[in-house]
């Protein structure tokens, strides 16, 4: 179970029901995505840079609030997924 001071962070979920393995990078998304220094504390202590970067990568970069996806991908030099599933195109960017 996690601690109480984290519920702020899941405001979509019941604290009780997220359990810190198996859903490891929904914890690691939200916290880095919505939490601050105390939360971030915890994620540090709880899970490796390894764990981090891994779910950081697994992540879609439009999900993220844009200035926590440069932070983190520059912390962990890393870069989330630019789509959602794997065979969607990329996005034509529009002419200038």
């Amino acid at each position: 179970m996690l601690p109480e001071f984290l519920k702020s962070n899941f405001w979509s979920y019941k604290l009780e029901s997220l359990d810190k393995d198996k859903d490891k990078n929904l914890i690691i998304f939200n916290i880095l995505n919505f939490g601050g220094y105390e939360a971030w504390l915890w994620l540090f202590k709880n899970y490796s840079h390894s764990q981090i970067k891994e779910a950081i990568k697994k992540s879609v970069a439009t999900a993220w609030f844009k200035s926590s996806i440069n932070l983190w991908q520059n912390v962990f030099d890393v870069k989330a997924r630019p789509q959602r599933f794997l065979d969607e195109p990329t996005p034509l960017a529009w002419p200038h």
